[in-house]
């Protein structure tokens, strides 16, 4: 599983943070701790409060693609 279309999170995540909020961080930090169940919920509530961020989105789609959570990965992207 080394793409993001065959489930890893860490190849399309990305090894650097790119938010600037802090729930962001707190889910970079439980993704790469592989914790998918509280980084999904950390960037649920950062994507609910801002919704232009893309990165935010496209790290919520790559961790419920990794929770086997296909719809809601799409419904991200």
């Amino acid at each position: 599983r080394d793409s993001a279309l065959s489930g890893s999170p860490t190849a399309c995540y990305g090894a650097r943070m790119t938010g600037t909020d802090p729930r962001e961080l707190e889910a970079d930090r439980a993704a790469g701790k592989r914790n998918f169940a509280a980084a999904e919920r950390l960037l649920s509530s950062v994507v609910a409060d801002a919704p232009r961020n893309g990165g935010a989105w496209f790290k919520l789609a790559s961790i419920r693609r990794a929770l086997d959570d296909i719809t809601g990965a799409l419904d991200a992207i």
